[in-house]
């Protein structure tokens, strides 16, 4: 078994130990789709190759902003990871000062974002930040290099000797607050920091290798990171979506009946409050019916449906 050290080396065990056929995915107007384990793995060398091809080096920072969670995510952070140079992930819904006070702190060479509305305010933040060479888009567009151009071809020995220069002292990510009390604020977590947390906490998800995912918490937020890394520790079919995809007949949770899935107790107060409000809005023998003893029963039963 490979010695768990770093963020990376959770995929390449999985690689050489268990590998499998839905590793990471997502929901698309046809069903889900995933990658296989494989898939993953060479996608991120590739990228890894582009990245190196594009002059980024071990210390180097590489930003990350996307309006909810995908596939490439994961396989950005892990190429970005694997050859030396720092992740920073950031939310999509901080103001534009806050974008160009992070990216000129933290010196970002490169970032990877979704099309749209998100690209237009890298370009605009691209202005006014020297060190900012490109923007990188999930999404094929003309105002950004699309991603998998960069997939390149690699050789094994190159990539393999930027990983061993790796150490799990290395800076892994920089994560940044919300301001709320002046500037965001920089937290600087090396490799070891979250792999110790992941090893902790991995055994204690109740799942098997196989079992199917529902990742929807903002993967900027280190919580969601490290589950993640769990899942990819323990062989998990990852599925990632965002919260406004959740609920309703057609939601993601219905569409993938998850085993298991994060949240953080203000989403459940959230579902609770809709839940409540929509029995107090019914009259008559319904109303009755939902206020009566059985209401706990009955809201366990909705929350669990999510039809709200």
């Amino acid at each position: 078994m490979r010695t768990i050290e770093r963020l990376f080396d959770f995929l390449l065990d999985q690689a050489e130990n268990y590998p499998q056929e839905h590793c990471v995915g997502a929901k698309n107007e046809t069903g889900a789709t995933y990658l296989s384990t494989m898939q993953v793995h060479e996608k991120v060398n590739q990228l890894s190759a582009g990245l190196l091809n594009k002059g980024v080096r071990k210390g180097d920072t590489v930003a990350i902003v996307v309006a909810k969670n995908r596939p490439e995510w994961l396989i950005a952070d892990l190429a970005v990871q694997q050859i030396g140079a720092v992740l920073v992930p950031v939310y999509p819904t901080i103001s534009l000062q806050d974008y160009k006070y992070i990216f000129s702190e933290a010196s970002i060479k490169y970032c990877f974002t979704d099309g749209g509305e998100l690209l237009d305010k890298m370009e605009w933040v691209k202005q006014d930040v020297p060190s900012l060479e490109a923007i990188i888009s999930f999404d094929a567009s003309p105002k950004a290099i699309y991603w998998e151009t960069l997939l390149s071809e690699y050789n094994m020995t190159d990539i393999e000797a930027y990983r061993t220069a790796v150490k799990n002292e290395d800076l892994a990510t920089i994560i940044y607050t919300s301001g709320t009390t002046g500037n965001p604020k920089g937290v600087m977590l090396s490799h070891w920091n979250i792999t110790s947390n992941v090893l902790a906490a991995k055994d204690l998800i109740p799942n098997a290798k196989g079992d199917r995912i529902l990742s929807f918490l903002p993967l900027c937020h280190i919580f969601e990171k490290v589950v993640t890394y769990a899942y990819l520790g323990t062989g998990m079919a990852i599925t990632y979506t965002g919260l406004d995809n959740l609920g309703g007949e057609g939601g993601d949770l219905r569409f993938i009946k998850p085993h298991f899935f994060t949240a953080v107790p203000r989403l459940l107060e959230k579902v609770y409050e809709k839940i409540v409000q929509k029995g107090m809005d019914l009259t008559g023998v319904k109303k009755k019916l939902f206020s009566g003893p059985c209401l706990l029963l009955r809201i366990m039963n909705m929350i669990k449906n999510l039809q709200v």
